[in-house]
């Protein structure tokens, strides 16, 4: 279904047409964010500087990830698959003891990535992927290359 549409950008109308698309959110984000928990993952966010930080705030906090922390955890994976490539086993580890955690990685890699950080993590994929991760390497670089 086509949808009508009007966008203002500073003071300029521009109209045109749109395939309206559902969102749906993550099946692990929940009405069950309070607002302790919301501030509480919010401050999280600024400190996933490992993979294992990462899924501890995933299990803690993920009822949350929507807006301004979704955010901040997709700029945390990109870091990490960036910086941190040599940390991919860690990343590895912990999604097939949790399936759902790689699900919330890829999920994350997302609109909101830096072009540059999504080259890099492409580059990183096809390059430097540890030949026993071949598949994950596959799903980041997939993701990466049309994130969602």
């Amino acid at each position: 279904m086509r949808l009508p549409f009007v966008v203002v950008i500073l003071g300029f109308a521009v109209a045109g047409d749109v395939v309206a698309q559902e969102f749906h959110p993550p099946p692990w984000v929940s009405a069950r964010c309070s607002s302790r928990d919301a501030e509480e993952a919010e401050k999280d966010t600024d400190r996933l500087t490992s993979w294992a930080a990462v899924y501890r705030t995933f299990k803690l906090y993920k009822q949350c990830d929507d807006g301004a922390i979704a955010e901040g955890y997709s700029d945390a994976v990109a870091k990490l698959l960036v910086n941190r490539w040599q940390t991919l086993r860690d990343l590895a580890n912990i999604s097939q003891q949790h399936p759902e955690f790689e699900r919330f990685v890829l999920w994350h890699i997302d609109t909101t990535t830096d072009l540059n950080n999504a080259r890099a993590i492409v580059a990183n994929s096809r390059n430097r992927c540890p030949t026993d991760l071949r598949a994950l390497c596959k799903r980041l670089e997939a993701e990466a290359k049309h994130p969602e």
